[in-house]
Order: structure tokens, then C-alpha cells, then sequence
């Protein structure tokens, strides 16, 4: 069998053409491919702790959300209770207030009562003593004149 020279000439330039090819072409591509895999790969890592990261905060932000919440219902719930307490005192204070201020005018009132009572029973008498000073006298001078009453 007999090689041809032209075959066994492309066989050697396409060796060639390989070697040169795999030294000036593929080594660069690949390595660049390779170092683009790594930044990727590194890119990818930050971005998922990023994300980690992030669920954490999310999560702590959301427990002091929730914690806030409840803080400020129980606020909510403690100044509706002082208000109810201090109404209910103001209501108290105002109707004890009010039950002095009637006992007193029923005081004031009572004592008015006894004063003019005590007036009219002293106008009284001397009312009755006028009129039976005015019913003596005019007895007197009617026995004097000699008139008979009946």
C-alpha cells in the first residue's frame, strides 16, 4: 500500500495546525472561559449570602415589626384603661361634688327655713299681742261708754 505524500503532508500540517491552534486559540479561549466560570461562580456565591443575608434582616425587621405591634396594642389597651379610669374618677369626683354642693344648699336652704319661721313666729306674736292690745282696748272703751258687748 502505498501512502500518498500529499495525505501524509496534510496530516502533518493539520498536526501542526492542532498544536499551534490548541497554544494560540484554545488555551486562551478556554482559560478565559474558565476564569469567566469562576467570576460567575463567585458572583453567584455573594449574590445567594446577599440573599441570606437579606432573609435575615427581613426576619429580625419583621420579629421587631411584630413586637412593636403588640407593644403598641398594649399601649393601646393601657391608656384606654387610664382613660376609663380617669373618666370614671372625673364622674365620681364630679357627682360627690355635686352631692356636697345639693347637701349644702339643703343646709343653707334649712337654716333659711328656721330663720324665717322663727321671723314669722315673732311677727306672730306681736301681731297677736297688737290684736289683743287693739281687742282690750276697744273692750275698755266700749265699758266706758257704757256699750254691752254680747
Amino acid at each position: 500500500m502505498e501512502i500518498n505524500i500529499t495525505i501524509l503532508f496534510q496530516i502533518i500540517f493539520f498536526l501542526m495546525l492542532m498544536l499551534i491552534l490548541k497554544r494560540f486559540l484554545f488555551h486562551p479561549i478556554i482559560s478565559l472561559i474558565d476564569k469567566r466560570k469562576q467570576i460567575i461562580s463567585k458572583e453567584k456565591n455573594e449574590y445567594l449570602s446577599l440573599c441570606k443575608l437579606i432573609d435575615k434582616q427581613k426576619n429580625k425587621i419583621e420579629v421587631r415589626l411584630n413586637t412593636a405591634k403588640q407593644e403598641a396594642v398594649k399601649e393601646i389597651e393601657k391608656l384606654k384603661f387610664d382613660g376609663a379610669k380617669q373618666s370614671r374618677e372625673l364622674i365620681d369626683h364630679a357627682r360627690n361634688q355635686a352631692r356636697a354642693d345639693i347637701l349644702d344648699a339643703r343646709k343653707d336652704l334649712s337654716e333659711e327655713m328656721k330663720k324665717i319661721t322663727k321671723s314669722l313666729e315673732e311677727e306672730a306674736d306681736i301681731l297677736a299681742k297688737e290684736i289683743l292690745f287693739h281687742i282690750s282696748n276697744n273692750n275698755v272703751k266700749k265699758r266706758s261708754t257704757g256699750v254691752s258687748t254680747c
